[in-house]
């Protein structure tokens, strides 16, 4: 890289750190097993099914080097967990904060299966239950799409926020 692409390139982390996100869990179950992992990288693509897939579609994006991308794509499913204002722990156990790796991160939180079988977490805001759509690999991230086929809703709590890398909550008076 040449200075000025490293430039570019801090200048783009800091400005994504400007960014305010949900923190989101994303979470799968199946043949490989469990796995979980907390990304800020998420949306929604459409609400309305096409020729390619039979429902609303989401996607996410895990760096290709995390321990948790071989399990979900090998599941094939995966349920985005939208995380509340005092999941703050939950959030660090499943970004690697303390030292737990792999299905041991699931003994922290409870949860059930939703449709496809991937964990939905008990507390989650909301959750997006998906199977794979396709992925495919852009810079260091693998973007995954899925179609949705379950999805859970709860009023009791804001999201928690991703805001200048610390997790934040909303300022009161901003329902």
């Amino acid at each position: 890289m040449t200075e000025q692409t490293d430039k570019l390139r801090q200048d783009f982390i800091d400005a994504m750190s400007l960014c305010a996100n949900s923190v989101c869990v994303v979470s799968t179950d199946g043949v490989a097993g469990l796995g979980g992992l907390t990304v800020s990288a998420m949306s929604s693509v459409s609400a309305d099914p096409d020729t390619q897939a039979d429902g609303p579609t989401m996607l996410i994006c895990v760096h290709a080097n995390s321990t948790s991308l071989p399990i979900i794509l090998e599941n094939g499913v995966f349920c985005i967990n939208i995380l509340g204002q005092g999941s703050d722990q939950t959030a660090e156990i499943f970004a690697g904060r303390h030292g737990l790796t792999g299905a041991a991160r699931f003994d922290r939180v409870a949860y059930a299966p939703l449709a496809t079988g991937a964990p939905v977490f008990s507390d989650a805001l909301t959750a997006f239950d998906c199977t794979i759509l396709k992925s495919d690999t852009i810079g260091t991230h693998h973007v995954i799409f899925g179609v949705v086929r379950a999805v859970t809703l709860s009023d009791q709590t804001d999201p928690l926020i991703y805001h200048k890398r610390r997790f934040r909550a909303l300022a009161p008076g901003t329902k």
